[in-house]
């Protein structure tokens, strides 16, 4: 009896091990991020964030109150600085866990005027975002989440960064927009601004 609790005991260990998730490494690079404008690079200390799809493979865009537009299944896997003249290099350390598995799409976003404190977005603040299929730029993969247990690089480079992206691709094209709720409370507010204004008109 006590033999057979022994190897229930060993049995179980081992089927812990296997089911750990071993340390996922994958040394990111950027350069170069521009501002709106196209042409500044984002400022040093800029919020740089690698985000993940891990069901639908769709970026939801953010919101002003939400850095994932309040998917459900969009991530923040990390936030992190951007370096001198829009660049940036330096390792991102995570495990797979919940619903992130190998093989969910990967994103860079990058927000110029926001820094790692920012707790949300903000309402019209621009960004940039940028992903790839393709093997480019020193990188060893897609922007997709590797293997468990694995080390990758992936990068991002345009012309202006010796890459083979346009430098429109890192541009920060985008901005935030606000929720649904917010946009149609904005629409009822402005429809009933305009009826006072036309009952005023009439009665006058």
């Amino acid at each position: 009896m006590r033999h057979l609790k022994l190897t229930f005991g060993i049995a179980g260990l081992l089927l812990s091990a296997t089911a750990a998730f071993g340390t996922i490494t994958i040394n990111l690079g950027a350069d170069k991020l521009f501002q709106s404008n196209g042409t500044t690079p984002i400022p040093a200390g800029s919020l740089l964030q690698l985000v993940a799809s891990t069901t639908d493979s769709v970026f939801t865009a953010p919101t002003g109150s939400s850095f994932v537009g309040g998917s459900a299944d969009d991530i923040v896997l990390a936030s992190f600085a951007c370096g001198s003249n829009g660049s940036f290099g330096g390792p991102i350390v995570f495990t797979l866990s919940g619903a992130l598995t190998a093989g969910d799409p990967l994103m860079l976003r990058w927000w110029p005027t926001l820094t790692t404190g920012s707790l949300t977005p903000g309402f019209g603040t621009s960004f940039g975002q940028f992903r790839t299929d393709a093997v480019e730029n020193f990188s060893n993969t897609g922007w997709i989440v590797p293997a468990d247990g694995t080390t990758i690089s992936l990068n991002f480079l345009d012309t202006a960064g010796f890459g083979t992206e346009f430098n429109s691709a890192g541009t920060a094209s985008f901005s935030t927009v606000p929720e649904p709720g917010t946009w149609l409370a904005g629409i009822l507010s402005s429809g009933t601004i305009a009826l006072v204004t036309l009952r005023r008109r009439l009665r006058s």
